[in-house]
């Protein structure tokens, strides 16, 4: 009898172990995933100015004129785009800003 009852308590503290294991990976993925998204979104705009300067000779000159022209969508739940303009020949400032969920 007594052995049973020792074997229980080994049987949680490892189910406990196991769980906390799995917990922890699943919260590193779900943060690898969003950085990677964040990053994929800048390169993204980033090509899309570089390509509209070249060809036209001006910046694009709202976030909005991006979605429009070049069909850009993101999860604006997920994120915040900061799209400072500062005039048409001069590159503006894109900063990428990831929401917390609560």
């Amino acid at each position: 009898m007594k052995k049973k009852k020792q074997k229980i308590p080994k049987v949680l503290i490892s189910f406990f172990a196991i769980s906390v294991m799995m917990l922890s990976a699943i919260e590193y993925i779900e943060n690898t995933t969003a950085r990677q998204s964040g990053e994929t979104i800048a390169n993204t705009l980033e090509q899309i100015v570089t390509n509209t300067y070249a060809d036209t000779g001006k910046y694009p000159q709202s976030l909005q004129a991006i979605e429009e022209e070049h069909t850009f969508t993101y999860d604006k739940d997920q994120f915040l785009i900061v799209y400072e303009v500062f005039a048409d020949n001069i590159r503006p400032r894109i900063k990428i800003i990831e929401r917390k969920s609560s």
